[in-house]
């Protein structure tokens, strides 16, 4: 991608408009200082006006062309101006002076606020190529919007070592889809264009224990360089056993030092203005996730080849393997060789295990003594007929191929209901509703604590059966809003208006 090629932007016509308002102010005071015969402060005031009214042509004209109109007011402002200051020991009526000035200087401003374009500068901060779909449908907005220009610029993040120690440097601007117009993280110097509007999907800055993006990237820097950052929340949320909980997880320096955060519904709103977030801060647009996953069914054509004899007359299961839980529990890894092996005895099942994009690093940062397991389960699995092993970018072909999800509680998760395809829990139960405080409603698939085992889930996809659907179609309305694939186009639009 080019980078714009100098014309008025948004922050410049603001400011002019902004300086306009301070002439204004200006001539209260002249018309003050007259009263009181103070010559030499009005005489200093005049200066002022004149050099604020030269500043304003002098942009106007460098930036902007054929805008001839507004120059020839501004330079019948300064004439007046200098009219002023030769009249002021005379019997002049200065208040119909003024009266003029302002007559001129609300033509000024009416002329470039309706004339003069001003073009957004927006840059959105992806760094992992798997969660762009949390920022996606908004860019499309921004992109496709002729008032805007709008650049990706994905940033490169480290590995945590065991030490908190930066690690191998990693960069997925090269993963993100072909269509997707990039500039290099080393050609966009933020600092130096001061962007109208930042959107990242990384709250953590230098808390996260699994990895950090570039110190240069963090919140606490952004915000120094625009009036707009936009906290896009990378994951759709889920449930938290009390407030305290949440607070933890969700009130991070991101979204503190995030002018705007963008909430997926009124209930998770509801829920950052109790852990002590202002709300005019959240605007409740829905989730970008929720645009994608409604934007599946292109990926069915994506299938990888060495995928397809696998898959050929199955049913398809998902199998998703969470942080959450590889975190919390002490066997976890052999809970989860369990659940394949159970998954594999199927000849007429497919099973494709996606692995948390950053369930490896993971391992080796928080829980290095599985690591072995691991990658004895990985290598297994490669060499198994039914298993397929996804560690792609994204999980949309996946999504869209499958018939079924088996997974603990997750963002991914609760993006599959979008889907209407049903969703096995490996934990929580479903009496557990009156004792959590859910954002996302996920009571409504089927639970393996509930005694609803593997074996019936697999059975209930062979039959074609799912007779939670509506159930879980109903309270997936409840948990993010703007289900109709327009909370991308609707968060830009109010951001923008945010601007104005």
């Amino acid at each position: 991608t080019i980078l714009m090629e100098e014309q008025m932007r948004l922050k410049q016509k603001r400011q002019i408009l902004q300086l306009v308002n301070t002439l204004f102010e200006a001539h209260n005071e002249i018309k003050k200082h007259l009263e009181r015969k103070d010559n030499q402060i009005v005489l200093s005031i005049l200066i002022d006006c004149q050099d604020a009214a030269l500043k304003i042509g002098n942009t106007i004209e460098r930036l902007e062309d054929d805008k001839l109109e507004v120059i020839n007011y501004l330079v019948a402002y300064c004439e007046l101006l200098y009219k002023l200051s030769n009249s002021m020991d005379s019997t002049v009526n200065y208040y119909k002076e003024i009266k003029i000035l302002n007559k001129y200087l609300l033509k000024i401003k009416s002329y470039i606020k309706n004339n003069i374009e001003g073009k957004a500068e927006i840059v959105f901060l992806p760094y992992k190529a798997s969660m762009w779909d949390s920022m996606e449908s908004i860019w499309k907005a921004a992109y496709q919007d002729s008032s805007c220009s709008a650049y990706v610029v994905p940033i490169p993040y480290y590995d945590r070592e065991s030490g908190g120690m930066f690690g191998k440097m990693h960069y997925e601007g090269n993963d993100l889809p072909e269509y997707v117009p990039i500039v290099d993280y080393k050609d966009y110097d933020i600092a130096t264009r001061e962007p109208d509007i930042i959107y990242f999907h990384n709250p953590f800055d230098q808390y996260n224990h699994i990895t950090s993006v570039h110190p240069a990237f963090y919140s606490s820097n952004l915000k120094k360089y625009t009036d707009m950052l936009v906290y896009v929340p990378y994951f759709i949320s889920t449930t938290y056993e009390r407030l305290e909980a949440f607070a933890n997880a969700q009130i991070t320096t991101g979204a503190i030092n995030a002018n705007k955060i963008i909430a997926q519904s009124d209930i998770h709103k509801d829920m950052f203005v109790k852990a002590g977030l202002d709300e005019m801060k959240i605007l409740v647009t829905g989730s970008p996730k929720a645009d994608a996953a409604l934007d599946m069914d292109k990926y069915k054509l994506k299938i990888p080849w060495d995928w397809q004899s696998k898959l050929q007359d199955k049913k398809v299961i998902i199998l998703n393997s969470t942080i959450g839980s590889l975190l919390g529990e002490n066997d976890y890894i052999v809970k989860l060789k369990k659940t394949i092996d159970k998954l594999i005895l199927h000849d007429n099942i497919a099973l494709i295990w996606r692995p948390h994009p950053l369930f490896e690093a993971t391992i080796l940062s928080m829980r290095p003594q599985f690591y072995d397991e691991y990658k004895n389960m990985i290598l297994e699995m490669e060499n198994s007929q039914n298993v397929i092993l996804d560690f792609s970018s994204d999980a949309y072909t996946a999504m869209a191929i499958s018939d079924g999800m088996i997974s603990d509680l997750s963002s991914l998760a609760c993006q599959y209901f979008i889907t209407g395809k049903p969703v096995l829990m490996l934990d929580g139960k479903r009496e557990l509703k009156n004792e959590t405080m859910y954002i996302f409603d996920h009571f409504s698939c089927y639970f393996l604590h509930d005694g609803f085992s593997i074996e019936n889930f697999c059975n209930m996809l062979l039959k074609g059966e799912d007779y939670l659907k509506d159930k879980r179609m109903e309270d997936l309305k409840k948990s993010i809003v703007n289900l109709d694939g327009t909370c991308g186009i609707k968060t830009h639009k109010m951001i923008i208006d945010c601007l104005m």
